[in-house]
């Protein structure tokens, strides 16, 4: 996910909310909550939204944020069959997303379809660009132990609430679930360096921030290569118990920047950075090409990155780093931090969800839009490179464990919180003091949500 960018849309969507006068949600009702209650937010149900559902021929409206990828197009094509209809895309773009919905919107333009990430929540919702969902969608929509039957995901569904109502839904598996990446690395250079191979040591237990931290001098004192970049270590030292924010008491979210979790992590992470010869390299390229050079030893990945955007498979059959052969890429889980009891995954980027534009015929067509995409699986079957039988298991068992990942975004107006916590984590690895750090970034972090807090 890029971040760069999200500022301009924070702002933009600010503004509109001053310069229209915007109440929050739908009603006066809308304190930031995102801890309601299940039971008294979805009913009980036993019919699934999508049951009986025939839209008779009908031109159905999906804003989309990117090109539509091959895999996207051919679910559309499905799902015009299934559901009779005909879907009519609008390409908005990532970054201007919500300036030109809030455009086209203001011009008349209604969208059936629309897609809502972490990045664009809760001001997409304060906008009222959205439509609730919580007397749409029932308990018998959510995803069983089964992953690969489809469904809804509950507890990340349930963060796309503000103000008492539902604004999104997150599916199960496919092109919008929460996906749990992993890293890929070199066996290669391992193995040069006399460092236990990753995957053995996740299949025994024992892939934490120690193993990777002696992994790491290994491989910096026996070859030419480091572990990782400075700028993937956070990703690759992954979730350590605490979020950004903090929800315990649901109308009054605080940061959460200052926990203790997140403050061991960030020491941790600057250790792998100090000294005079640290184990992650500090400059150079960070781009996959360090990966398929040799330089460094892991990178962190999506699940479809093997075949689409970063396409590792291609890239490492072209690299004799790795003696041209795909043989010689493990893949691992992110590691998980010594503080996070409950083994909860970090994803690859926001929570991203389907939500019902304001003023649709029928906000169903939205959620069986989404159920239908949450039957496909998340690991493409049709890729240029395909992960062995293994692999794509481990993938889809960690798919369905407890995820966590960015689900709002909070802005006052100059600073938004992704942009701070890049700052943020700039200034750790650079050696500043991390108390000091995170007393002052927590408070900009907690202005920030004050400010969108007061847009009720």
């Amino acid at each position: 996910m890029k971040i760069k960018g999200i500022l301009s849309l924070l702002l933009v969507t600010v503004m509109l909310l001053t310069i229209c006068g915007c109440s929050g949600g739908k009603g006066d009702d809308s304190k930031g909550n995102d801890k309601v209650s299940v039971n008294d937010m979805v009913k009980e149900g036993t019919a699934p939204v999508e049951e009986g559902l025939d839209f008779g021929g009908k031109t159905v409206t999906y804003a989309i944020g990117l090109p539509l990828s091959s895999t996207m197009q051919r679910q559309l094509i499905s799902f015009e069959k299934k559901y009779n209809c005909k879907v009519e895309t609008d390409l908005l773009g990532f970054l201007d997303y919500v300036q030109i919905l809030a455009s086209r919107m203001a011009g008349g333009k209604v969208y059936d379809i629309i897609q809502l990430e972490g990045i664009r929540f809760p001001s997409i919702a304060i906008s009222n660009f959205v439509e609730p969902l919580e007397d749409v969608i029932t308990t018998a929509d959510w995803a069983g132990d089964d992953y690969t039957k489809g469904g809804f995901v509950k507890d990340e569904t349930m963060k796309f609430v503000w103000g008492k109502h539902l604004y999104a839904v997150v599916c199960s598996q496919g092109e919008f679930s929460s996906k749990v990446g992993y890293l890929a690395y070199n066996k290669k250079i391992f193995e040069a360096a006399g460092a236990e191979d990753p995957r053995e040591l996740y299949e025994k237990g024992k892939w934490n921030w120690d193993a990777f931290e002696e992994a790491g001098k290994k491989i910096r004192d026996n070859t030419d290569s480091h572990i990782t970049g400075y700028r993937h270590i956070d990703t690759v030292l992954g979730y350590n118990g605490a979020d950004t924010y903090d929800f315990s008491d649901p109308d009054n979210p605080k940061s959460n920047l200052s926990a203790p979790e997140n403050i061991n992590k960030y020491t941790f992470l600057q250790k792998t950075l100090s000294g005079n010869d640290p184990i992650v390299i500090i400059d150079g390229d960070h781009t996959p090409a360090t990966f398929f050079e040799g330089k460094i030893a892991m990178f962190p990945c999506a699940v479809f990155e093997l075949y689409d955007n970063y396409r590792i498979g291609a890239g490492v059959e072209a690299s004799n780093a790795f003696n041209r052969s795909l043989d010689n890429l493990g893949i691992v889980p992110c590691l998980l931090g010594p503080d996070n009891k409950e083994g909860v995954r970090p994803i690859t980027s926001c929570m991203y969800g389907i939500a019902a534009g304001s003023g649709t015929s029928d906000p169903k067509i939205a959620m069986a839009f989404a159920k239908h995409s949450s039957t496909f699986s998340t690991v493409a079957r049709d890729g240029d490179y395909k992960y062995n039988e293994a692999d794509t298991k481990l993938l889809l068992e960690l798919q369905k464990e407890k995820k966590t990942g960015l689900s709002h975004e909070f802005s006052d107006g100059s600073n938004s919180v992704s942009d701070l916590l890049n700052q943020f984590k700039h200034d750790v690895q650079e050696g500043g003091d991390i108390a000091q750090l995170v007393a002052t970034y927590d408070a900009q972090i907690q202005n920030c949500i004050d400010v969108m807090m007061s847009q009720q």
